[in-house]
């Protein structure tokens, strides 16, 4: 059996276990009992609120009104929540105010009724609100500002969020609230008001091609809108299962990607065109040179009516001029192939000290005119062959060789020196002519190769291009020589021009390390 004093503990350590403050008042407003969380929250002793009023805890704003809604419960008592649907807040000792949450409840005593109030301390969970309340704003914020129409859907297919460029897309069928619709609603009522172009293909097989890709989004689905507006449809699905969806305009997107396609078509065309054009030139002018050339040879090597030696000399003349202009011819019938991409690279084993005393030989007469003289070092005895086209190897050399003649200085020198460096041979050619003006270091990559203008210096204005393309054709030797990834470096003032080149291995016939060419100030 309790004793009368064991319940009236009992009761009073109940009341202090509970989590929120318990504030008990009397019918006059006059608190007669509060627990320990009740101090705690209101910061006051429990001694200095027994027999105050209850408005002490009210801030001073709301006291007055506090007492008519104390009057107004105590006529009609219930269990319930105060001020439902409000923002409620109490009074601390300090005079700060904390929001709360408050529940009502009558207690029926002997000595009269009295109104028990269970108050919480909502301060963290109004914290968390007001940040989820900023966060989703933000978030509706961003979706907003996505330039693209944007859905997004659940697990179920329902639409959950839409911005405003979505619901101008599909006015059609989203003229009341969006988390009414399915995914499958909308695209429904847009293809059954015409909204989309089905000129190509039936509206039931627009339909299916786009639910296809909605049930496995992969890639983009491209459509037309009736107005012959174009748009890109990405899906990506989300972990729960729900799906995002923009849609995007690419009208001017597709309009650009037309032309440029016409454009490219067209300088294709040209493109061919110019290379049909020089073909067709070069061989139109080889057959007459080759018949001046032979007459020429036939009236050098007549015995019966032999010429007089000015005759001969004057034959020489014709013979190195139309020789010359072969070559050119040669040259531009390379470029044709290289244009075409038809120019064939057949690399064998060569003999790099073979191939410098040819093209020595070939540009003596042109250097003993310019008064240069040219000059090649001794090839290392032990250097192995190299794998290489030959004559295209002798053809970037010639015009390593004619570029330093042309541009040297009379009384100068050109020297061809050669290095190895394991499996890497490197041809060099020195000279002490007039090197790169600084202006046209920029452009010694950017630039095809071209003839110098009208001004003065008219001989040494472009030798950087000369340098840059190896020889006197503009782009195409330049992409003959870049078959082989060549570089063109600009080390200080003097101009240098280099080959590099793999050695041969024995029983090895794949591709050489490479043929190139570089050049450097």
């Amino acid at each position: 059996m309790f004793s009368d004093e064991l319940p009236t503990e009992l009761y009073r350590q109940l009341v202090d276990g509970v989590p929120d403050a318990v504030v008990v008042v009397a019918a006059t407003g006059t608190i007669v009992l509060v627990n320990r969380q009740a101090e705690t929250m209101f910061d006051y002793p429990r001694a200095e609120l027994i027999g105050k009023s209850i408005e002490l805890l009210v801030p001073t704003r709301f006291a007055e009104r506090h007492v008519h809604h104390r009057t107004a419960f105590a006529q009609a008592p219930s269990v319930r929540s105060m001020g439902s649907g409000l923002e409620l807040m109490a009074r601390r000792r300090d005079g700060s105010d904390i929001p709360v949450e408050i529940s009502l409840g009558p207690i029926e005593t002997p000595s009269g009724r009295l109104t028990a109030a269970t108050i919480r301390d909502v301060r963290e969970r109004r914290k968390l609100e007001e940040e989820s309340r900023r966060k989703s704003f933000y978030l509706q914020s961003a979706v907003e500002s996505i330039a693209e129409a944007f859905t997004l859907v659940d697990e179920h297919d329902k639409v959950v969020v839409v911005n405003s460029a979505a619901r101008e897309l599909f006015h059609v069928a989203l003229t009341g609230p969006a988390d009414a619709r399915t995914f499958g609603d909308i695209i429904a009522e847009c293809l059954g008001s015409g909204l989309f172009d089905t000129a190509n293909e039936t509206r039931d097989q627009l339909a299916k091609r786009w639910f296809d890709y909605h049930r496995a989004p992969v890639g983009t689905l491209e459509i037309t809108t009736a107005s012959g507006m174009a748009l890109r449809v990405s899906e990506r699905r989300t972990a729960e299962g729900g799906a995002v969806m923009l849609v995007a305009d690419v009208t001017s997107d597709m309009a650009q990607a037309d032309e440029l396609r016409r454009a490219r078509a067209q300088a294709d065309l040209a493109n061919a065109a110019k290379s049909e054009f020089l073909a067709s030139m070069s061989h139109e002018l080889r057959t007459p040179l080759n018949a001046v050339l032979g007459f020429t040879q036939l009236l050098q090597r007549d015995r019966k009516a032999p010429l007089t030696e000015r005759q001969q000399e004057r034959l020489a003349h014709v013979m190195q001029g139309g020789e010359h202009l072969l070559k050119l011819i040669d040259e531009v019938l390379d470029l044709a192939r290289i244009e075409a991409g038809r120019v064939s690279i057949s690399p064998e084993p060569v003999d790099i000290g073979d191939v410098l005393t040819e093209v020595r030989s070939s540009l003596e007469p042109l250097a003993a005119r310019a008064n240069i003289m040219l000059l090649a070092e001794q090839v290392p005895a032990d250097l192995r062959p190299v794998r290489a086209d030959r004559t295209r190897l002798a053809q970037i050399l010639m015009n390593f060789g004619s570029n330093a003649i042309k541009y040297g200085r009379p009384g100068g020198r050109a020297v061809f020196s050669v290095a190895s460096r394991g499996d890497v041979v490197r041809v060099s050619l020195r000279d002490d002519g007039i090197g790169i003006a600084e202006a046209s270091r920029a452009h010694l990559r950017a630039v095809p190769a071209r003839r110098p203008g009208d001004g003065a210096d008219r001989r040494h204005r472009h030798r950087a291009h000369d340098l840059q393309a190896v020889g006197p054709v503009d782009g195409g030797r330049r992409r003959l020589r870049e078959r082989r990834g060549p570089r063109l470096h600009l080390l200080g003032r003097r101009a240098a021009a280099r080959a590099r080149l793999g050695c041969a291995r024995q029983g090895r016939h794949g591709e050489p390390r490479g043929v190139g060419a570089e050049g450097r100030r």
